[in-house]
């Protein structure tokens, strides 16, 4: 290593020690950026660049917030780092897990309510009601989870049919997975469902965009990001294991190994979770060290 990248290589250092001690103006929005961007692009001085992200942007909060074609036109920002952007940007607007509301238990025999004069009060039973589409049902909680078919989530999405409907998006991935098993394909089309529509919606915006950029690397790194919106566990390894290790590289698969045996010391699935993993970064377009 020569003298510069020595410079560069302790530079980034004390960035992160006073980021770590809350030092004076280690928390900038100029100072954060450049620590962020230390992460995405490790071979180069990124202090320029979050300069002219912020000249561009305004803000932290606004480059965060900037749609991931507006970041790459900046120069020297790559769809990696944009996605790394994102991802951040996600990770600190995800909310809390709703707490559970107790039910009203129902009382026998309960009197009819109190009416008031002039006042008609139609049965229950006779009310009219609207017929709502069930929505796909959002997953909570970080837990083990298996079967990426991320692969497979995004060669369908493109084709997917014009509807908000969630039952028929379910049934046309049902009918159009590859698996010969009736039962396999009813099972994958949920897990598909669930992971390109988080939110519990099959919205519009996402349909129209898979099928403006079929077969492309966005894609590829949209749908992924909707996987780990959909999987808290995957964004709990993403922020502590690998956005970590982007100046190194890589990952090795030992590394994820252990991090979920630490997180669940009495699963015997950890090794199918991390295989479920590196499908999913593969198929996401992410580059990994086979041999890590």
């Amino acid at each position: 290593m020569d003298s510069s990248e020595n410079a560069k290589s302790g530079h980034r250092e004390r960035l992160r020690k006073r980021f770590l001690n809350a030092e004076g103006g280690a928390r900038t929005d100029e100072a954060l950026l450049e620590l962020l961007l230390t992460y995405g692009i490790p071979q180069h001085d990124v202090h320029p660049l979050a300069k002219s992200l912020l000249v561009k942007f305004g803000t932290l909060e606004n480059v965060l917030a900037a749609d991931p074609k507006a970041l790459c036109e900046v120069d020297g920002i790559k769809t990696t780092t944009a996605v790394l952007l994102k991802l951040v940007d996600h990770l600190r607007q995800k909310p809390a897990a709703p707490k559970p509301t107790a039910k009203l238990q129902e009382r026998p025999n309960q009197p009819d309510a109190p009416t008031l004069p002039g006042l008609k009060l139609e049965p229950l039973a006779a009310a009219t009601k609207p017929k709502i589409a069930k929505p796909l049902k959002p997953r909570h909680g970080t837990e083990l989870f298996g079967k990426a078919v991320l692969r497979e989530a995004v060669q369908l999405a493109p084709s997917l049919p014009d509807t908000e409907s969630p039952d028929e998006i379910r049934e046309y991935l049902r009918k159009n997975l590859h698996f010969n098993a009736e039962e396999t394909r009813k099972r994958y089309s949920a897990y598909i469902a669930r992971r390109l529509f988080p939110d519990g919606t099959a919205d519009k915006a996402f349909r129209a965009f898979a099928k403006a950029n079929a077969s492309t690397p966005e894609l590829k790194e949209v749908c992924f990001y909707r996987f780990c919106r959909a999987e808290p566990l995957m964004q709990t390894v993403m922020a502590d294991l690998f956005l970590p290790a982007l100046g190194l590289g890589r990952v090795r698969r030992e590394r994820i190994i252990d991090f979920l045996q630490s997180k669940f010391p009495q699963s015997k699935n950890v090794s199918d979770c991390t295989q479920v993993i590196v499908d999913a970064l593969v198929a996401g377009g992410n580059r990994l060290n086979r041999a890590g």
